[in-house]
């Protein structure tokens, strides 16, 4: 008999690469085995800054990409974010020495919200009031110079460290500083509320209230029941404690009548 063979499509991968921005000058920044090319639109990728420039200096700058297009086997992507790596930060931050940690929301010439967060670090413990107002100039500065720019310029101006050079001159002449860096730049998302999530917290949040009324129920019928408990042990207590009282006085009786029948026979006897 002839046997029935079904027959399985095996679909081969691909080898796409992934080429940088015009910024980068267009270098590969990987390669990646896909089924289909367009499989890797919105797909995100950290690149350390150092194999990009060749610049053992950067090792501890990390770049984040995102690809938005693609075209036969290349598929391009965009810079996304810059960030220091967390590692580098701990080297530089030492004891007796005053730190500013701070993040503001701020928006460049395309009206792109970008996320900065700065870390600067000085030679000694600042007071409250210094810090506040180096916070303030921090703020005003990098809003204005990035209003004039777009993304891709800031993130090169910080590459070079262009950028953390002339605030750092603009902010010593309110205190000596050690170091000034910028720690993180990315493009700020708003996140859409999720409608599932609050649906599910509802429920969630009726189901602990009926649980909470059948608690409360079961409790005030023991409540009742051990009040009816005690009400019947109090009547009873008055009636135990005539029982015993009889008992006393029987006794009591018993050991009257006993001497008396001995007195009689002691007289019957003489």
């Amino acid at each position: 008999m002839p046997t029935d063979e079904k027959l399985v499509k095996v679909k081969k991968k691909r080898w796409c690469q992934i080429i940088g921005p015009k910024i980068f000058r267009d270098t590969i920044l990987g390669e990646t085995a896909v089924i289909d090319p367009n499989m890797l639109i919105n797909r995100a990728l950290t690149v350390n800054l150092m194999t990009l420039t060749n610049d053992i200096k950067k090792q501890n700058i990390n770049v984040s990409f995102l690809i938005n297009k693609v075209e036969g086997d290349n598929a391009f992507a965009d810079i996304t974010g810059y960030e220091i790596s967390s590692s580098y930060i701990k080297r530089m931050v030492r004891k007796g020495r005053g730190k500013i940690d701070m993040s503001f929301v701020c928006s460049d010439m395309g009206n792109k919200k970008i996320r900065i967060k700065m870390l600067v670090i000085s030679k000694a413990i600042l007071k409250s009031s210094v810090l506040s107002l180096m916070r303030r100039t921090i703020i005003e500065y990098l809003s204005d110079f990035i209003k004039k720019t777009n993304f891709d310029n800031l993130i090169m101006e910080a590459i070079s460290t262009k950028l953390q050079h002339s605030l750092k001159d603009s902010l010593k002449k309110i205190y000596p500083l050690r170091v000034v860096e910028i720690r993180e730049i990315r493009i700020e998302t708003e996140k859409k509320p999720k409608e599932k999530s609050k649906k599910k917290g509802k429920k969630q949040k009726e189901e602990p209230k009926e649980e909470k009324k059948e608690v409360k129920e079961k409790a005030e019928k023991e409540e009742k029941v051990e009040g009816e408990e005690v009400k019947e042990e109090r009547k009873e207590k008055p009636k135990k404690k005539e029982k015993r009282e009889e008992v006393k006085k029987g006794a009591l009786k018993t050991e009257e009548e006993e001497e008396s029948e001995e007195q009689e026979a002691g007289e019957n006897a003489k």
